[in-house]
């Protein structure tokens, strides 16, 4: 794969990651709203917009509500749920905000890096499944319908 390939297939890449981060993002908000106001009134609708969709309220402090409240944590597949949000988190952060990345030489993978290569992130046919698989579990444990048709690597 040569430097023009690898950046298109990395733009791509990055366009479909966040998306399916923000399906699975909606989902949780939508979670957490249920919780608190489980029918539709002027309360849940000023929760949902000046709470969930706040600047100040991003997906990481969604996660941290969703794994504090007790009720969440008694459900069947609470722990799997936990660490697929936290995988989704951190996947999309990377390839969001991380620009240095090389070609693995012979490969079919892009290494992306952060500013001071303390930590990488490897995005081949693989840990795009992973992702996949972790964003299809979240929004059907969620109750909705997987994200958008699977895109591959």
């Amino acid at each position: 794969m040569n430097k023009e390939k690898a950046l298109e297939k990395l733009l791509k890449c990055r366009a479909n990651i966040i998306s399916d981060a923000i399906a699975v993002e909606i989902a949780l908000d939508w979670t957490i709203r249920l919780y608190f106001f489980p029918k539709t009134n002027h309360r849940a609708s000023a929760f949902h917009a000046l709470i969930l969709d706040s600047q100040s309220f991003g997906f990481d402090k969604k996660i941290s509500l969703f794994e504090n409240i007790g009720y969440f944590k008694r459900l069947k597949h609470y722990a799997k749920i936990k660490q697929a949000l936290r995988s989704i988190q951190r996947f999309r952060n990377a390839v969001a905000h991380w620009s240095y990345y090389e070609i693995k030489k012979n490969k079919e993978e892009i290494v992306l890096h952060r500013v001071d290569y303390t930590k990488e992130i490897v995005l081949n046919a693989r840990t795009v499944a992973e992702f996949l698989t972790d964003v299809n579990f979240v929004v059907k444990a969620f109750g909705f319908p997987n994200s958008q048709d699977n895109w591959e690597f």
